[in-house]
């Protein structure tokens, strides 16, 4: 046989690292592509996602408006218009005995009638509600593994903040009669924290609110009926970055199926829902616990669980960490808070009413429609703009409905939107506020909101969005918006924020 040569072997080697270099170049290169699929995948799985979620925000958005228009009516006018059927039929002198008492019983029978309609509307609002907390939950996640999740944080009362929180879940917690208790501290929050408040946390008041209605949702949808849920506020003191830091703890017991010890070691590592068949009928995936674990790691708090175990029931806590300084200096709040006695009780008080707020991005209001009456400047002329002609419809009924505007005219995109502006400007009247939808083909709401500022519009724009990207939101305002309210329309927060305006408009 042949022999190699020095430089036969030399040649070889060199092919062979050639090859090895290859192959080796080839692995990286399949490698790199593997990686840029799996992202570009990733991409589209959050972009269908975000799309997903809009386009389930719009038709929430109208079912819950108009289910929120129906309940406004269900007391007033419909206990108004029975009790005067019934006085006239008493009044009545001409029907005979027994042709009275047969329209009475026909009267007392469509009362009853009605009645169930508006239970069984109470009870298809509060699924709307947990559908759009889910949907809240699903949107926020994405965002948090996506890296893109960020906190708009501002100075936020903290009781009113907890109070806000909590005013969705009178009717869930009505329909499966549930006691559901709120208190708080007394040696720590006075009588007038809610009117004049001394305690302030730096938060993202949208998502802290999520989570704590997230807490709240869960301890009524695990409790049996005829059961308790108790709220609790108060202060803790624990480390935090090596020093001793304040805490307002928001604290949530529920009579549910408990949870065992393995389990809460684990229960918010991942989206997680244990015993699902067994314990939890009807429960969700687990989602929005992970998504408060998040969103409290964020802010800089901490959230917890305790339970005695399986059939005992469990107490969720979040940790908001307080402003320094938000009461004055951090030594008045531990000495109120060691000044009580052992088992002082907390007291108790019913959700209260809450002051208007002079912020726009901050609208408080006292009751769940404020009616017409409370209105002290003249009607508005209003432009509802999206390109969803239900939800233009349900909002300027509402608008209507509520005595707000004299004028509610509808555009069904942004372009439309400009020419209603310019038009209006040239037969000499103008809009006083403009509802601007996000999405819409042929303009969007950014692009419009220019547009008309562009042409010196200077009327209020609220920009409506079914995004929760603070991003979209900022571009929205930086467009011209002097607000932005999220998808599905929280009436009170419209209607608070269109009172204001309209007191703005009377006192200049």
């Amino acid at each position: 046989g042949s022999r190699d040569t020095p430089r036969h072997s030399s040649q070889r080697r060199l092919i062979m690292l050639g090859e090895t270099l290859k192959n080796e170049h080839s692995s990286n290169v399949s490698s790199q592509n593997e990686a840029a699929e799996k992202r570009r995948t990733l991409e589209i799985k959050r972009l269908f996602v975000r799309y997903v979620g809009h386009e389930i925000r719009t038709p929430l958005s109208t079912a819950s408006v108009g289910l929120k228009l129906i309940q406004s009516i269900r007391t007033s006018r419909i206990e108004d218009f029975f009790g005067r059927a019934h006085m006239k039929l008493c009044e009545g002198g001409e029907l005979p005995e027994v042709d009275r008492r047969c329209l009475a019983e026909e009267i007392v029978e469509a009362k009853d009638v009605l009645t169930n309609v508006f239970d069984m509307v109470d009870e298809v609002t509060d699924s709307c509600d947990i559908a759009i907390r889910i949907l809240n939950d699903l949107l926020l996640y994405e965002k948090h593994e996506g890296g893109l999740l960020v906190l708009e944080c501002s100075a936020q009362p903290a009781l009113r903040l907890i109070v806000n929180a909590l005013r969705p879940f009178q009717i869930q917690a009505r329909a499966k009669e549930i006691d559901l208790q709120w208190s708080y501290d007394p040696a720590v929050f006075s009588e007038q924290e809610l009117q004049l408040p001394t305690i302030w946390v730096n938060v993202d008041k949208a998502k802290i609110e999520q989570v704590i209605r997230n807490l709240v949702s869960n301890a009524i949808k695990f409790s049996p009926i005829k059961s308790k849920v108790e709220v609790k506020a108060s202060i803790v003191r624990r480390e935090f970055d090596n020093q001793p830091r304040d805490f307002i703890r928001v604290q949530v017991e529920d009579s549910g199926p408990g949870i065992s010890p393995e389990d809460q070691e684990q229960l918010f590592e991942s989206i997680i829902q244990f015993n699902a068949h067994k314990l939890q009928a009807g429960g969700g995936s687990g989602i929005g616990l992970y998504v408060s674990c998040k969103l409290m790691e964020m802010h800089g708090g901490f959230t917890g669980v305790y339970s005695q175990g399986l059939g005992e029931g469990a107490v969720f806590h979040i940790d908001i960490p307080i402003e320094n300084g938000s009461s004055g200096t951090e030594a008045p709040l531990k000495e109120r808070a060691e000044s009580l006695e052992p088992n002082t009780p907390f007291s108790k008080i019913e959700c209260p009413n809450l002051k208007h707020s002079n912020s726009k991005s901050d609208v408080t209001i006292d009751s769940p429609l404020v009616q017409c009456n409370v209105r002290t400047y003249r009607q508005l002329n209003v432009l509802v703009v999206d390109d969803s002609s239900a939800s233009r419809r349900m909002i300027a009924r509402f608008l209507r409905m509520s005595g707000i505007c004299s004028c509610c005219a509808e555009a069904n995109d942004g372009s439309e939107a400009v020419k209603f502006v310019v038009d209006s400007k040239r037969e000499g009247r103008t809009f006083d506020v403009v509802l601007m939808d996000y999405v819409m083909p042929n303009m969007d709401g950014p692009t419009a909101t220019k547009e008309i500022r562009r042409l010196g519009f200077k009327g209020s724009i609220i920009g409506v969005t079914g995004e929760v990207n603070s991003e979209e939101q900022t571009s929205f305002r930086d467009c011209g918006a002097d607000m932005v309210i999220c998808k599905p329309v929280d009436l009170p927060v419209l209607q608070a924020a269109i009172h204001n305006i309209g007191h703005n408009i009377a006192a200049h």
